[in-house]
Order: structure tokens, then sequence, then C-alpha cells
């Protein structure tokens, strides 16, 4: 249907579609911020994996703006200077990730004796395919070798809840705008009773986090939880289980006549164009 001009509006489409294919060239591209981060999730049990210093450095070696400058078109996604982007509760403007230090990543991986041509394997699903290139060559700089593994939306969820995995892309949409849905299903230790740790795929287990997790979750007042949750996320930056890669936008297709007004592309936000 867009192929042959059936269509005047595509609520979503991912960035390799637009590059690859002539036809959504011809369409205008719009970019609605999302509120969402793409991550680079490593389970801390799997060797070498479960050395700090390993983690450490593929945080170091990953050159962020090179990735979304080789993945996405101009102005359609941002590389993530922190685990939460600006507009979630919780951020901290002091809590920024830079990358791309491949002397740092080298000299932690150096200092593990983690041999060359180390293989690990990196789990990920078909939306994510245009971003495993540019990944896996960012890794190799230091002599780790990286599988990619392509698996369904099921079988991959499958995985991540059993933390069956080693590498792992995934992306969080904060539909909420607070860092404490991310906290209770990513990081917090699997309890599956309350509902926590459900997507704890890295393995993460920490009571001390746990409990301030928790903390942040029922404290009612707003400058106290804000710092809470700031504490919270730096403890977790600095485990490195979970690198954030960047902030994509969500993009669309529109054909002329039409624009999209608002934050979302749905029926009542599609306008002719004045």
């Amino acid at each position: 249907l867009l192929h042959n001009q059936k269509l005047d509006v595509v609520a979503s489409v991912t960035a390799s579609y637009v590059k690859d294919h002539e036809a959504a060239q011809t369409w205008r591209v719009v970019a609605l911020p999302a509120v969402a981060t793409t991550y680079l999730g490593i389970n801390v049990t799997r060797p070498p994996l479960d050395d700090l210093r390993v983690r450490e450095a593929l945080d170091n070696v990953i050159d962020r703006s090179k990735m979304v400058a080789e993945v996405y078109p101009p102005g359609m996604a941002k590389p993530a200077a922190s685990l939460v982007s600006p507009e979630v509760f919780g951020f901290s403007p002091t809590h920024r990730r830079h990358g791309g230090d491949l002397d740092k990543a080298q000299r932690l991986l150096n200092e593990t004796g983690v041999a060359p041509g180390t293989r690990l394997k990196l789990d990920y699903q078909e939306r994510y395919a245009s971003m495993v290139g540019p990944l896996v060559d960012s890794i190799a700089e230091i002599g780790i070798e990286i599988e990619p593994q392509l698996h369904q939306y099921e079988s991959f969820y499958r995985r991540m809840e059993a933390a069956e995995t080693e590498l792992f892309l995934f992306s969080w949409n904060f539909r909420v705008a607070d860092a404490s849905p991310f906290l209770d299903a990513i990081v917090h230790s699997r309890d599956p009773l309350r509902g926590l740790g459900i997507f704890n795929a890295a393995a993460v287990s920490d009571p001390d986090l746990d409990r301030l997790i928790e903390e942040a979750a029922h404290e009612t007042r707003s400058e106290t939880r804000l710092e809470l949750l700031q504490l919270v996320l730096a403890d977790v930056g600095a485990i490195h289980a979970y690198l954030p890669l960047f902030q994509p936008a969500v993009l669309s297709l529109v054909r002329e006549p039409f624009d999209v007004v608002g934050r979302q592309v749905r029926p009542q936000n599609v306008r002719l164009r004045d």
C-alpha cells in the first residue's frame, strides 16, 4: 500500500526503512520526540562479563555519536549521555557518559586478562538490525568478537525473562516520565510475587539497590524522591549493566497535502497543510 501510494500517513517506521527504501524517501519524514532510550544490556553473571572492568571497557569503547550518525538520518536520534533522558524524573546532568575512549577501554580490558578473540553472543530483534553492525565494529576494536543472534519477539523476551542472554539490545519506553517503573522492572532483583525485576535480564542483584529503589518508589516528597532516584541511577550507572546508547525519535511518513500536529500520530492529529 505504501509503495503504491495508497496511504497518506504511516504512523511508525524504522530508520533503516527510511534509509533503504527509495519510496519512503519521497515522503516527508516526521520525527516526533519519544521519551525512550535504547540500551545494550549485559548479563553481569556470565564470564567474562561478571568482571566490572570488562563491562566498563564495553561502555567506554562505544562511540555513541558515531553510532547514531551511522544508523540514523540527521536529527532523528540523540546519543544517550545518561541512563534516562532529561525528560525523565530522576535525571541528573552530572551523571553523563561520553564513550569513544578506545585507550581507556583497552587498558581496562588488558587488566582483566581477557584474551583477544574472545567471543560474546548478542541477542537482538529485527528492528535493531541496522545498529548491530556499528556496535559489533566498535567492540571489535578492543579484540572482542560479537556473534549476533537474531530472535523473534517471543523468544527474545523469554530469554530476557530467564536471564539467558550475554549481551542484548532493547529499548525502554517511559510511558510515564519517571525512572521508578524502569528501575522496578529492569534493575530490582527478581521478585515475581511483587512483580519486581521481571525484565532484569542483566541479572543484577543488590539488596542495597533494591532498598533504595523501593524507598524512592514510596517517597511522597518530590524533592527527596528526586534525590533518591538520582542516587539509584548513579549506582546503576557504576555497575555498567545497562549501557544507554541513544534516544530515538518516532519516525512517521506523511504525504502531501497532510501534516501532523502534536506529539503523537493519531487520526485527530492529522491536518491538511495550510
